[in-house]
């Protein structure tokens, strides 16, 4: 082929053709860009929308989390209260077992004729009555009575001394 342009114009003509083509070419990537960020928008605008809802969302459930929280504390607060009046009281000796331990100390000398039984919020109150047939023989029993792990105090009156046989006596016990 020959050429009818001299090399200073097919230069120019190159050179021209190549800034054509650069032109082209940025042309086609503004496009490009230009239409990536046109279908992007739609995208960034639900994304946008729902980060705010969902943020919202989280802040609501927080205070709401805070409100149940103070709530369940106040109810299981309420509850240990409940089951702490509810809570029976430790009520101590039963009154089968003092009598049972009352009648167990006793010798044959000592006769029971009444047990009056009542219970207290700290323990029970046992008034015993009946006779002994002496003095040591009486105080015997109550020193026994009174070393018992479950009985408090043993109230026994001056009074029960007095005589020296066949007494009749009166005592108090305060059991645990």
């Amino acid at each position: 082929m020959i050429n009818l342009l001299p090399p200073n114009e097919k230069r120019e003509l190159d050179r021209e053709y190549r800034l054509r083509r650069v032109a082209l070419a940025l042309s086609a990537a503004i496009g490009l860009v230009a239409a990536a960020l046109i279908m992007m928008a739609p995208i960034y605008i639900t994304t946008a929308f729902k980060s705010r809802t969902i943020n919202a969302g989280i802040a609501s459930a927080v205070a709401k989390d805070a409100s149940d929280e103070l709530q369940y504390k106040k109810q299981i607060d309420e509850a240990k209260f409940l089951l702490k009046l509810l809570k029976p009281q430790d009520q101590g000796e039963t009154a089968s077992a003092i009598i049972a331990m009352l009648t167990a100390d006793k010798t044959s000398e000592i006769k029971i004729t009444s047990i009056s039984y009542t219970q207290n919020a700290p323990g029970a109150t046992v008034v015993v009555q009946g006779m002994a047939k002496t003095r040591e023989d009486l105080s015997a029993y109550t020193t026994t009575l009174s070393q018992e792990k479950s009985i408090k105090n043993v109230d026994v009156p001056v009074s029960n001394f007095t005589k020296d046989t066949d007494i009749s006596y009166t005592f108090t016990i305060t059991a645990n």
